[in-house]
């Protein structure tokens, strides 16, 4: 696996986690990020509490940073949920209320 580039290296996550986790969708990653940075994180503790590989932790925190939901606080060396963040997190679990979109929360 040393030899793989990271693309391929990706692809190989991507297989083994089809095979031993069940599919989450792209709205449920969002969701288990956001919860975990409710109370401030480390990229380490967000790897494990949002179940992600560290190439998938990479592209969700950058789309997450991109759109002001997640922020890195330099001075805890965590990442921590923004203003937007839980406003989106509120409206989503409103919209749930209203038409249930079988969101799971791991917390």
């Amino acid at each position: 696996m040393e030899d793989m580039s990271i693309l391929e290296n990706a692809h190989w996550v991507a297989k083994v986690e089809k095979k031993t986790m069940k599919y989450r969708s792209r709205m449920d990653i969002v969701l288990d990020m956001l919860e975990a940075g409710r109370s401030g994180v480390t990229k380490s503790q967000l790897t494990y509490k949002a179940y992600l590989s560290g190439i998938q932790l990479t592209v969700y925190l950058e789309y997450l940073q991109e759109r002001g939901l997640l922020r890195y606080d330099s001075s805890t060396n965590k990442y921590v949920v923004t203003e937007n963040g839980l406003r989106f997190l509120n409206k989503l679990y409103e919209i749930n209320d209203l038409v249930p979109l079988k969101i799971h929360a791991q917390f």
